[in-house]
């Protein structure tokens, strides 16, 4: 790794993947999107980079997740900075039409 390089993420929902993550990386992609399974994943992560002299909060969390506010905000609450919203369709129309709905359901209300 190189200062000021690209940004290296560590996936996984291990507990091995947490700890790569507090200690090296720049950023933690976890696999699970559920609150209760996030958080000991997250106090691992951030306990491995306070012993790598290491600020946790500094590593960017993100994860893939449904569209609604409440998903959103229960993702925020444990620590989650960044949702990852995979296409909502194949062709042309149906993204449009889903990303229109993201923008009207969700990103509208925050």
């Amino acid at each position: 790794m190189q200062k000021n390089g690209v940004p290296i993420l560590i996936g996984g929902h291990s507990t091995a993947a947490a700890k790569r993550a507090g200690r090296l990386g720049d950023g933690f992609f976890p696999a699970s999107v559920e609150p209760e399974k996030l958080k000991p994943l997250l106090a691992i992560m951030s306990e491995e980079a306070r012993k790598a002299g290491r600020n946790p909060d500094r590593i960017e969390v993100s994860c893939m997740g449904r569209r609604s506010g409440e998903t959103i905000k229960a993702l925020e609450d444990v620590g989650i900075s960044r949702m990852i919203v995979p296409p909502p369709g194949l062709d042309k129309d149906a993204v449009t039409r889903g990303l229109e709905k993201l923008a009207n359901d969700v990103i509208a209300k925050r």
